[in-house]
Order: structure tokens, then sequence, then C-alpha cells
């Protein structure tokens, strides 16, 4: 009797196919190995393995960051010299033709804002104090005549020494400070309330700084002006950065 195979022969393509479904399950986790320790370390498959895109990036962010601290420190710069110089700046743009007080014995009230550029005649009495100031030696005055007069104080050069002169009669011109808004001649002030009884004792007191016009200050528009064009120079270069793009792209030079 003939008895039964059991034994089957091996199909050659199924061998095939398992050898090959086990050869990609391994190219799948080595594959798998390789994103994990990609991911792992921080690199992405197609990432800059020299950091060069990076650089230039933090290059990029570096010059944006100096030019937003340039800005805003002339901006900073510009509104406290803007404040300090503000008195310079407005007499600067006054008007080039002084305002006729007309003359010191008929002054009747001073309607000044003070930073006027104006003229006056009269006579002025020497106080006999002099000052050695950045625009040469000084000497100070005061108006006789009224009492609106006796309220406008004198700066004049000294032109040559020759001690106290008493009194002289001209015409004065040049920039009125109004002295409540200036402390640089509280001792001008303090010493004619002192030592000369018909000083009025209390405001308005002026003072004319004779011979300085309008167009002698100059130079702080000049400074400010100067200050602005720097903002404006480095308000452009940061919008330029801004609309630039962040990094090189691939294939453009660093």
């Amino acid at each position: 009797m003939t008895e039964p195979d059991d034994k089957k022969t091996p199909d050659p393509g199924q061998d095939q196919g398992a050898g090959q479904s086990a050869g990609a399950g391994q190219g799948q986790d080595a594959a798998g190995d390789e994103r994990f320790f990609a991911a792992t370390l921080g690199e992405a498959p197609d990432a800059d393995p020299m950091g060069i895109e990076a650089k230039a990036l933090d290059r990029v962010r570096g010059r944006r960051s100096r030019a937003t601290f340039l800005v805003g420190a002339f901006v900073l710069l510009s509104a406290v010299l803007g404040f300090l110089l503000r008195g310079e700046l407005s007499y600067f743009f006054s008007s080039r033709t002084p305002l006729d007080l007309g003359r010191a014995e008929d002054l009747q009230r001073l309607e000044l804002l003070g930073n006027d550029f104006v003229r006056v005649e009269g006579i002025a009495r020497d106080m006999c104090i002099r000052a050695d100031l950045s625009g040469g030696r000084m000497h100070y005055l005061y108006l006789l005549g009224s009492e609106a007069g006796s309220r406008i104080l004198v700066q004049l050069p000294v032109e040559r020494e020759e001690g106290c002169l008493g009194a002289e009669e001209r015409v004065f011109t040049g920039r009125v400070v109004d002295l409540a808004a200036s402390g640089r001649f509280d001792a001008v002030l303090t010493y004619y309330r002192e030592k000369f009884p018909s000083a009025p004792p209390g405001p308005p007191m002026f003072i004319l700084l004779d011979g300085e016009r309008p167009q002698d200050a100059w130079l702080y528009p000049a400074v400010f002006g100067l200050l602005l064009l720097m903002i404006g120079v480095n308000l452009f270069v940061l919008v330029r950065m801004r609309r630039a793009p962040a990094a090189p792209q691939k294939g453009e030079p660093v």
C-alpha cells in the first residue's frame, strides 16, 4: 500500500517573498532609527550641517537690534536736547526785525513773553560788575527813566577796560530773556536788588543780551537737525532690514 506523503515540498516563491518582507522590515527599522536619532540630536535630514544659514540669520538679527537701539538712542537724545534748547531754537526762528520798545523813560508796562528780539533806546547805569563768559568779558547795566525800564537789565560786551563807566546813553538791541525762566543770571539779579534801592522787588524781570541776534543761534538748530538726520538714516536702514528676507536662500552667497 502506498502511504500518504504528509511532507510538502517548500515553495521557493514563498521563501523569496518572506526574505523580501524581512529585508523591507529591516530597512524600515533602520530608517526609523535614523529619524529617531536625527530628532534626538535636533537635526533634520535636510538641515545645514555647517550652520551657515543659522550664522547668517544671527548676523541679520544682530544688525536689526543695533539699528533699533540706535534709533531709540537718537530719539531720546533729540527729545532731551529739544527740551533743554527749546529757548535757543525758538529764538533762532523768531523774527529778524527787532521789536521796537521805544525809549526807556516812555515805557509804561512790559508785555514781553521773553526770548524776544527787541530794540530799546535810553540811559543805562553801569552796576560795576564784570563776568567772563564764553562770548567774552561782559558788564551789566540797568535802564533808567521809568519803573518799567528798571525791570530790564542789560548785558553788554566790554570793549575796553575803563573801570566803572557810570551811565551811558545808546540804543540797545538784542535778545530779551525772562529771568524767572532762567537761573543763569541769579547772581546779577541778587546784586542788583541788594545794591540799588530802585530795583523792583518782584517779577517780572528781564535781561537784554545786547548784540545777540536770532541768526547767531544757528548752531543749535544745526545740531538738532543733525540728530534728526541720523534718526531718519537709521529708520531707513531698519525698514530695509525688516523687509529683507530673514536668511539667505539656498544657493545664495552668505
